[in-house]
């Protein structure tokens, strides 16, 4: 496994289509978080949820 120097140790944007998703880690009030496969190499791959669907949480808690 590759790793990066903490300087460049950044969230990336990269294309979904790159992911090969292993399993989900956790979920909760505004994404998941996976375990993926990116170009050879384990990765966290957070997914959030839309603005609408924060919306919708913010109005179901108070």
């Amino acid at each position: 496994m590759s790793e990066l120097p903490k300087s460049e140790n950044q969230e990336k944007l990269i294309d979904f289509s790159e992911l090969n998703i292993l399993e989900t880690l956790d979920e909760g009030a505004y994404g998941q978080i996976s375990k993926a496969v990116w170009r050879n190499d384990i990765v966290a791959l957070k997914k959030l949820k839309s603005s609408r669907e924060e919306k919708h949480i913010i109005n179901e808690h108070p």
